[in-house]
């Protein structure tokens, strides 16, 4: 029997919720924060809905930098 996928994306809101001071990216570039980047990535995902793009529409391709 196969698992249901999941990602990250699925488990951020209750990771910043349990734990939100806890490091969740560590790069050359800097760190984050699971609060910093659970608000990131809604401020992300209310730009996009506000020109008209949904949940779900697209797929960013592999190697997309957020700035």
């Amino acid at each position: 029997m196969s698992q249901p996928s999941t990602n990250i994306a699925s488990h951020l809101p209750a990771m910043a919720r349990l734990d939100p001071k806890r490091l969740a990216i560590i790069a050359p570039e800097g760190t984050l924060t699971f609060g910093e980047l659970d608000a990131k990535s809604d401020a992300y995902a209310r730009g996009l809905e506000a020109i008209g793009i949904g949940r779900g529409q697209y797929r960013l391709k592999s190697g997309f930098h957020f700035r």
